[in-house]
């Protein structure tokens, strides 16, 4: 069962980092629904590079969660730092469910814009889901026998 939700965090993280890429080849499909947006602007613009670091962090995040099971190229780290990444990633999710207390979040404070809807529907639940995943996966890694 846990392998099973390995993969399929995996999967959604592979997604998103797929998505990523896009947006830094220039991709322009959902861009306005997941920059945070203030005053009726985009509140920054990221530069290409730092997209592609993003999806690269991301996918990166993916065979991390993978290794905790034993599967892929993080498979063959130690075990405690194993367990390690994959417990922080479920800081780093969780601590971007929470958010910033200003534009996303839990407790954002900007609503009524595009972003602000798809964060409370979507980007905020999935992070604190990836979290609780994390988390799970951290706490049931155990070492290779």
């Amino acid at each position: 069962m846990l392998t099973l939700l390995a993969i399929l965090t995996s999967a959604v993280l592979v997604a998103i980092a797929a998505v990523h890429v896009y947006w830094a080849a220039g991709g322009k499909r959902w861009i306005d629904l997941v920059i945070p947006q203030e005053n009726g602007a985009r509140a920054f613009t990221p530069p290409p590079w730092m997209t592609l670091g993003v999806a690269f962090g991301v996918f990166a995040a993916a065979l991390v969660v993978l290794g905790s099971r034993g599967w892929g190229p993080a498979a063959t780290l130690p075990f405690a730092l194993r367990r390690g990444a994959v417990g922080l990633l479920a800081v780093v999710f969780a601590l971007r469910g929470v958010g910033d207390f200003r534009r996303v979040g839990l407790f954002r404070k900007v609503k009524g814009t595009p972003f602000a809807h798809w964060d409370a529907q979507l980007f905020t639940p999935l992070c604190i889901v990836l979290a609780g995943n994390c988390a799970l996966l951290a706490v049931a890694t155990v070492p290779m026998l």
